[in-house]
């Protein structure tokens, strides 16, 4: 038998796979593929076995989400379409009426106060698009109670249009996961206290961290124009040499903004730069890294001791000097006397494998705020 009007397949399996890029709008496309099923619903689930519950479900509208919460604590346990689902092949296509008649249908505590009550459906056929890393995919379509069940012609239609199905899937999938891994880059990357801005040769740029946000602003460092980076007051012209040199070798100086305080306890930034490593065949770029040269951190004892395995004394001493504060000062703040407050910097210089005070207090300087 002959599936549904095969003429309309090019357009929208052409529409799944853009929509795949764009997952936000995945389900309009799967609601074309159910309109063209003449199907009244569709859902699109994604079951994790480890847990027993879904992390990803596309439906049509119609699909009322309030009821996914009696569905997740009671009704998933006692639905007899998932064994049958459960026993298929990935791509195989099931329907219910093979499996249950109306005599069961009008026993079965899940059709009757789930399936038919809340949702109004009776009728499913539907087939797992993809199974792996434990989870599977479902995509189902379902009827009204008051319809009949789904014909040969619209099974065969639901076979016809399985792979481009599949592959949609896996398509928007891998979509999703490099989005991901994206936002979590993006994350640790705005952790981050170096500042770092991509540009392309021309000086447009690409993107920045959080931390190198604060350089941008007529009294800072830099201002964008028209999506290129340019050099507060003197600062120009140091970029423009940086950026003529920076495809060939790494170019390094360091910056102030034209107002004090931007930048907390530093009153400097040392700039660098350099091309970035090329990936993937991506065009040629350069990373502007910048870190912020500071005199003084507010780490604290807490992360000095686990960090250098300072005691607690030692490391409420660290983290005294890490602020700034000389011997004496740091004698006064904890109450104790000169020869002690030497002692323990002794110690501390031993256990951070610094070579002087000013050498663990340039140290210091370096970790991030904790």
């Amino acid at each position: 038998m002959l599936p549904l009007d095969v003429d309309s397949v090019p357009d929208m399996a052409a529409e799944l796979y853009a929509s795949a890029s764009a997952p936000e709008r995945f389900g309009e496309a799967l609601g074309a593929v159910s309109r063209w099923l003449d199907a009244d619903l569709f859902h699109l689930i994604r079951w994790n076995e480890s847990s027993d519950a879904y992390d990803l479900s596309l439906r049509s509208p119609l699909l009322d989400a309030t009821v996914d919460g009696p569905y997740r604590s009671y009704y998933a346990a006692i639905d007899p379409r998932r064994p049958i689902g459960a026993t298929a092949e990935v791509g195989e296509v099931r329907a219910c009426h093979w499996y249950f008649d109306d005599r069961f249908v009008s026993r079965n505590e899940f059709y009757q106060d789930y399936a038919v009550k809340q949702h109004g459906t009776r009728w499913i056929m539907g087939a797992p698009l993809h199974r792996g890393e434990g989870n599977v995919v479902y995509f189902s379509f379902n009827m009204f109670a008051d319809r009949d069940h789904f014909s040969l012609r619209q099974i065969a239609g639901l076979r016809y249009l399985m792979p481009t199905l599949q592959r949609a899937y896996l398509l928007m999938d891998r979509v999703e996961g490099l989005e991901r891994n994206l936002r979590a880059a993006d994350a640790a990357l705005d952790a981050w206290s170096t500042g770092v801005v991509a540009l392309d040769p021309k000086g447009r740029v690409l993107w920045h961290n959080t931390a190198a946000r604060s350089w941008f602003g007529p009294d800072r460092l830099f201002i964008v124009r028209a999506g290129r980076l340019l050099g507060v007051g003197a600062g120009a012209a140091r970029l423009q040499r940086a950026l003529a040199d920076g495809m060939v070798q790494p170019t390094h100086w360091t910056a102030r903004p034209r107002v004090a305080g931007w930048f907390g306890k530093a009153d400097r930034v040392a700039l660098t730069l350099t091309r970035a490593p090329e990936a993937g065949g991506s065009p040629p770029h350069l990373l502007l890294l910048g870190q912020p040269l500071r005199t003084a951190n507010s780490v604290s004892a807490q992360a000095l001791r686990a960090w250098f395995g300072l005691t607690p004394a030692q490391a409420r001493i660290a983290a005294l000097l890490a602020r700034g504060l000389d011997a004496k000062s740091v004698a006064e703040a904890c109450g104790v006397s000169m020869p002690t407050v030497r002692t323990q910097i002794r110690q501390i210089l031993d256990r951070c494998d610094a070579r002087s005070l000013q050498d663990l207090q340039r140290l210091l300087a370096r970790l991030p705020d904790a």
